[in-house]
């Protein structure tokens, strides 16, 4: 996923997007300021891919009833006991 495309999805700031990428605050600033000849790499993309498929799923999951976390966690709370 495009850093810039993540950026708009996400709401987040140049910064947190340096920090999600472990890159430097001056390398996230170059790909927004000349993108097509500045190319974070198949690393980055990937991560980033990876980071929106994450927190998609999380957001799904936040939206679920909460009985279910109920049962979800006294399901944890039996496994952590039997093991």
């Amino acid at each position: 996923m495009e850093p810039r495309e993540f950026v708009s999805k996400w709401g987040i700031t140049r910064d947190e997007l340096a920090s999600l990428t472990s890159k430097s605050l001056p390398t996230v600033n170059r790909w927004f300021a000349d993108e097509a000849k500045r190319d974070p790499g198949a690393e980055v993309l990937t991560l980033l891919a990876s980071i929106d498929a994450l927190w998609t799923a999380r957001a799904s999951l936040d939206g679920l009833p909460s009985h279910i976390w109920a049962v979800y966690t006294l399901a944890m709370a039996r496994k952590r006991i039997s093991n």
